[in-house]
């Protein structure tokens, strides 16, 4: 004898994740009640498609936020190793554009601006993955 569920209280993503993993033998009860569940007119497909793609949206903001979070963290290994070697060079040459012994000043504004922005877009990242897992 199975113990019954009661499928009503189930979103349509659980459903559906529900008739993934019943065994329709061994609980042919529920799995009958699981499947007259998804026929009823109120489960739709319009509600499907409105779940799945929210739910497709959601992975959709994930890689976003953890691209953003990938790019600043760039930014912030880029400001240790150019204030380890004390040297920036222009972008993909050889070309020095400022080192520190030349031009502190500047050198600081380059490395400093890179770390300012990678920190605000790893927690710019994180603030989105947050707030996405919230909804």
């Amino acid at each position: 004898m199975s113990k019954k569920i009661d499928y009503s209280k189930y979103s349509l993503k659980e459903l559906y994740e529900a008739l993934d993993s019943i065994d329709s033998e061994k609980f042919p009860e529920n799995y009958r009640r699981l499947q007259d569940e998804l026929s009823k007119p109120e489960r739709s497909s319009d509600e499907v498609l409105s779940e799945l793609e929210a739910e497709m949206g959601n992975q959709e903001s994930d890689f976003k936020s953890y691209f953003i979070i990938a790019i600043g963290a760039f930014f912030v290994l880029w400001f240790f190793l150019a204030e380890e070697k004390g040297i920036i060079h222009k972008h993909r040459s050889k070309e020095v554009l400022v080192t520190l012994a030349d031009n502190p000043d500047k050198f600081y504004f380059h490395v400093y601006l890179s770390a300012g922005i990678g920190i605000c877009l790893v927690i710019f990242g994180v603030y989105l993955l947050v707030r996405n897992s919230k909804k």
